[in-house]
């Protein structure tokens, strides 16, 4: 049972996912896109001492380098997420797939719908994700489901094609929910969504959680979310993976044969306020019931105390200067300046710096038709072209009229037709890094009068 590549896998993945949760082989999910979804049998599963039965499914996150290193996630935790994720919506219902099955979010459309009844609708195949054909795909997907209430899951930047196209906007609004993650999300899309009046549910998870289960910043009931003395997001329940395992595969095998090893992790719950050295190490640890992920995400509770923001990811920090700043609270502050002068997205990277280490830069996507502005133009460089600096000034002049100075204000600016993104669409943050180094180069040490 090898599940076939590109447009067909997005169809037979349904027929493989329906067997693996009627107790048929677990399935690996390819890296790329357009891989084959390949079994494993219990047979094919070493635990290694750990104890842990063979999964149900196992993945490769994001960014994965080097050696295979997957998820393993046992059918129980994928359930546990898809029911309380119909908990927490309309009930059962219609789901669309336009994300890619081989990353949690798509194959969670999969196994939500399948449990609901029906297997998902699925996009029409395009090379890059179309609004227009999206509005098509969604008004059979309605008219399919008769009563019946209609779910999508979309990552941010689809969310921001979809707006700029309004026939697509009016399907996405019929729709009874609209699952988006995968992303930070602006404060900006969420209005601009919400004038278009498309359901909106704010989704927190990862591979290691079986998809999403904080949403709206309100944790799943059965998931406990604590933090470590740094501020990383800690969490547990019943979605929780099993652990990391290795993957090992045979291309000259006819069957394609997988062979999957379980990878140990501390067996002791780590004390969460140590600090330095003997603070918790990112991954799983315990077993049973007090098992916990530390993940690499920082966040704290709202002030209501009930709410989880997400301020970003601990590791896409950066150092400016000797000071720690987010690029995602920096993009959540230029993308409301940066609409009114045509832009539809913002990036916030950095270029390497003689004096500071690293300098802000920002790359700006123009929206559909936006006039006068270029594809691609850069300002901050030798190569400096009016319309970029135009732009940077103007979000430079409106982060100072809010008090914004210092390290979070950009010193570069690159106007790019779209941003580099992953499979998933999440912002390639190291893409976007190199193109910065590669189209602006080193930042410049400005001489300082009276010196």
């Amino acid at each position: 049972m090898t599940v076939p590549p590109a447009a067909a896998g997005r169809t037979h993945i349904a027929e493989a996912v329906r067997t693996m949760l009627d107790g048929g082989p677990g399935l690996l999910l390819p890296r790329e896109r357009d891989g084959e979804v390949r079994p494993v049998p219990a047979a094919a599963h070493d635990p290694a001492g750990t104890g842990r039965s063979a999964p149900g499914l196992v993945l490769f996150t994001s960014g994965s380098t080097g050696a295979p290193k997957g998820v393993a996630l046992s059918r129980e935790a994928l359930i546990a997420s898809a029911h309380a994720t119909e908990d927490l919506l309309s009930g059962p219902g219609l789901w669309h797939l336009c994300l890619p099955h081989n990353h949690i979010a798509g194959l969670q459309v999969v196994l939500r719908a399948l449990l609901a009844g029906a297997p998902p609708t699925v996009a029409t195949p395009v090379p890059r994700f179309d609004a227009a054909v999206f509005a098509d795909d969604v008004a059979r997907t309605l008219a399919a489901a008769g009563d019946s209430p209609v779910y999508t899951s979309l990552v941010p930047t689809q969310l921001v094609r979809i707006l700029e196209v309004p026939a697509a906007a009016r399907a996405l609004a019929r729709t009874a929910a609209v699952l988006l993650g995968g992303a930070a999300i602006s404060p900006r899309l969420l209005e601009r969504a919400a004038d278009a009046r498309i359901p909106i549910v704010r989704t927190y998870g990862m591979s290691e959680t079986a998809g999403g289960c904080v949403y709206d910043g309100v944790p799943f009931p059965q998931v406990s979310v604590r933090f470590t003395a740094d501020d990383r997001i800690v969490l547990s329940g019943p979605v929780l993976a099993d652990g990391y395992v290795s993957v090992e595969t045979d291309p000259a095998a006819a069957s394609g044969a997988v062979r999957v090893t379980a990878l140990a992790h501390p067996d002791r719950t780590p004390d969460l306020s140590a600090t330095g050295d003997t603070a918790p190490a990112g991954g799983f640890h315990g077993t049973g019931a007090d098992r916990l992920l530390v993940t690499s995400d920082l966040g704290r509770w709202e002030a209501d105390g009930t709410r989880l923001s997400v301020l970003g990811r601990a590791d896409d920090i950066i150092v400016t200067g000797g000071e720690n700043v987010s690029p995602h609270e920096v993009e959540a502050l230029l993308l409301p300046l940066a609409e009114p002068l045509g832009f539809a997205e913002v990036l916030v990277t950095s270029r390497p710096h003689p004096e500071w280490g690293q300098q802000l830069v920002v790359l700006l996507v123009p929206a559909a038709g936006a006039p006068q502005t270029p594809a691609e133009a850069a300002a901050g460089s030798a190569g400096t072209s009016p319309p970029a600096a135009a732009a940077l000034e103007a979000l430079r002049q409106g982060l100072r009229a809010r008090g914004i100075r210092g390290a979070r204000v950009p010193q570069a600016a690159l106007i790019v037709p779209r941003l580099p993104v992953r499979s998933i669409g999440k912002p390639d943050r190291p893409a976007a890094a190199g193109l910065a180094r590669a189209r602006l180069g080193e930042g410049t040490v400005r001489p300082r009068s009276g010196t």
